[in-house]
């Protein structure tokens, strides 16, 4: 993943309290095309999953793995995104 391997330590960093809310990812990525997509996609998704919430969607699902691994490349496409756009 390239967020790992091009860490810039000089960009300003994020405060993550508050982040388990999805209004606060939308706010806090709201510059970003797409974003509010993404985030709506992740957090369904999270809700879906019955290791976290009560909910279990993501059992009666046979597209899981392929939704959860595009799911995890648009997030971390979002946050290369937020980085870039913050230098």
């Amino acid at each position: 993943m390239a967020f790992f391997y091009n860490y810039d330590s000089t960009c300003k960093k994020p405060n993550y309290k508050g982040f388990y809310k999805e209004q606060a990812f939308k706010t806090f990525f709201k510059g970003i095309d797409n974003s509010e997509d993404v985030i709506i996609r992740a957090h369904d998704l999270r809700n879906a999953n019955p290791m976290s919430h009560a909910s279990a969607g993501l059992i009666d699902k046979a597209t899981t793995s392929q939704e959860l691994k595009k799911c995890i490349e648009d997030l971390s496409k979002l946050i290369d995104d937020y980085r870039m756009l913050h230098r």
